[in-house]
């Protein structure tokens, strides 16, 4: 097996790890409430990979970042919707740059489901930070990672 193939496989149970954190932490009583209160945005994203895609048919990982930081209000909560591009492939993974110490933020979703309609839209990804500060706004990078030619089952 190779080592693309094997960082692909990698990436895909890091996600898989994602999507159970939020299906025991995103299905609780209150689910419609939380629902109706999450704030949805779509950051512009911009790729770290500053290789140009080659023309192969071995599977290609492409690592994407917010091209600028997602704020977040004190006491809120933000979840991005991250995209790949066609050519990029289909989401893998992703996750969030939280700001450092004292900041009180936390993940609160990092799941290929959208956590207002639980859908799972092709080639999309959400990523959501809560603020907990009560006083001071944040700001975090949400992080996608998209493979090509790998198969989705």
């Amino acid at each position: 097996m190779s080592k693309r193939t094997k960082a692909a496989i990698s990436a895909a149970a890091i996600g898989c790890t994602g999507l159970g954190a939020f299906a025991a932490t995103g299905f609780g009583d209150d689910a419609e409430a939380e629902a109706d209160r999450l704030r949805m945005v779509r950051p512009a994203l911009e790729a770290t990979d500053r290789k140009p895609p080659k023309k192969s048919k071995a599977p290609r990982v492409t690592n994407l970042i917010t091209i600028n930081p997602v704020p977040v209000a004190a006491n809120d909560e933000v979840v991005t919707e991250l995209t790949c591009k066609k050519s990029q492939g289909i989401p893998l993974s992703g996750g969030a740059i939280s700001p450092p110490a004292p900041a009180q933020v936390s993940i609160s979703v990092v799941s290929r489901y959208n956590p207002t309609t639980l859908e799972t839209p092709t080639r999309r990804y959400y990523v959501g930070v809560r603020n907990l500060d009560p006083v001071n706004p944040a700001e975090f990078r949400a992080t996608l990672v998209c493979g090509k030619g790998i198969e989705e089952e």
